[in-house]
């Protein structure tokens, strides 16, 4: 029996498939709405943040502190202070982590610099107090230094260090280790 025609047999129908653009322009609209009315440095809550995650391509990025709270950042407007004075903190942590490990290369700094970088949508520099061979080499040392400048020049205090990196890397986000 031929059943390539049969009389009554309705149409296929087409079933609706979501297209990227339709996805993209879904995580879009959900990311704006997530963060109408909120300013820049504000806390997320989770749905807030999951909402600006799943939209990678906008300007807002969801910045998860030291303590696992969310905050707003624009990647087209400067760091907020509450956000830098975070990073500061996570540098600050991984400069320890460092010095506990006897690691005088600083490695946790500048994993913690390629994290808030990623965090922020945006390049940083870190100038950390850290614990690293002094110039001889014949001892370790806490002292300033700037990832800018390949953490090869030590300084005295924070505002040299910050200065330097300011002259070498002008307009740059700058997290200071607190």
């Amino acid at each position: 029996m031929d059943d390539s025609f049969r009389v009554g047999a309705s149409e296929p129908t087409a079933t609706p498939v979501a297209t990227p653009i339709d996805e993209d322009t879904g995580r879009r609209t959900a990311a704006e709405k997530a963060v109408a009315g909120k300013r820049i440095g504000d806390e997320l809550t989770k749905e807030q943040a999951d909402a600006v995650k799943a939209y990678f391509d906008g300007d807002s990025v969801d910045y998860t502190t030291i303590d696992g709270k969310s905050l707003l950042v624009s990647r087209s407007q400067p760091l907020p202070e509450n956000v830098k004075v975070d990073a500061g903190k996570k540098v600050a942590a991984a400069a320890q982590a460092s010095a506990a490990a006897n690691d005088p290369s600083n490695l946790a700094v500048e994993k913690a610099q390629q994290t808030i970088a990623y965090e922020t949508g945006r390049p940083v520099v870190v100038v950390a107090h850290v614990y690293t061979a002094n110039a001889a080499g014949d001892a370790y040392e806490w002292t300033w230094l700037s990832l800018a400048l390949g953490g090869q020049h030590p300084f005295a205090d924070a505002a040299s260090a910050i200065a330097a990196t300011q002259a070498a890397k002008p307009g740059v986000e700058i997290i200071v280790s607190q």
